[in-house]
């Protein structure tokens, strides 16, 4: 109520709070602001028909979309919230939250292992020429040199070294 006030009456809401008091004009400078300009939404959501949401949390679960969608973002593609759908269809919400942490598992194995397969490469590159691969060398040669900051890749470095003869 008081950003409403301080906006009719054209007085910073700082001032209002903060600043000595004034004399105001108890006129209305400015017009009530139009619905919606003070981030109320005007639209309300999609009402809940469970047997159609039901059906379309099933189809997604069941389908092969790579990489599966989020529970969230689905539930922003059927206009719900997410928080709502996981209240009323738990089992069909877990489920597809779980499909979508497997991907990202896998994804993240992956890249670890090619991580790991990148490191240990270019470590043996640098000793095919005679130089001590150093982690430093070894970052440089990595795509994503920061990746070597990764715990996995340095003990995929020590790895290579140890193979290599240079640790015991």
């Amino acid at each position: 109520m008081l950003v409403d006030l301080c906006y009719r009456l054209d007085i910073p809401l700082r001032d209002f709070l903060l600043a000595e008091p004034v004399q105001i004009n108890p006129v209305p400078i400015h017009p009530w602001p139009p619905v919606g300009a003070l981030g109320v939404p005007t639209v309300g959501r999609k009402p809940f028909e469970a047997h159609c949401v039901r059906r379309a949390l099933a189809d997604i679960l069941q389908s092969s979309e790579e990489p599966p969608p989020s529970m969230r973002k689905v539930a922003r593609h059927l206009g719900q919230a997410y928080t709502y759908l996981l209240d009323r269809l738990p089992d069909l919400c877990h489920a597809i939250s779980a499909r979508y942490l497997a991907h990202r598992q896998r994804t993240g194995e992956r890249r670890l292992e090619r991580m790991r397969s990148e490191v240990r490469e270019a470590t043996f590159r640098l000793h095919a020429q005679g130089v001590y691969p150093s982690s430093v060398r070894v970052a440089t040669l990595l795509t994503h040199p920061s990746d070597f900051r990764n715990p996995a890749a340095n003990a995929a470095w020590h790895t290579a070294l140890r193979d290599l003869g240079w640790k015991s």
